[in-house]
């Protein structure tokens, strides 16, 4: 076991119901097919939708330039 891994394991994570809408979570981790409690964080950072949650986790390609306009890249191949 790594020095980093034992540190992480004895720690609890308390993620409270105050603000995360319970049915958007559980709809969230159904539609991705993600643990509850990451959907529930999604949640709290305010992706209410399983369509929202999805092009923050997943990133949609559309959102990384093509990396054949940099120049030379065809080159490299």
């Amino acid at each position: 076991m790594k020095t980093g891994e034992a540190m992480i394991k004895n720690r609890k994570w308390n993620v409270g119901d105050r603000d995360t809408d319970r049915e958007a979570a559980e709809k969230i981790a159904a539609a991705l097919g993600i643990e509850y409690i990451t959907a529930k964080l999604l949640c709290a950072r305010g992706y209410r939708t399983p369509e929202e949650a999805n092009s923050f986790i997943r990133l949609e390609t559309e959102l990384f330039p093509d990396p054949f306009l940099m120049k030379d890249m065809r080159l490299r191949r």
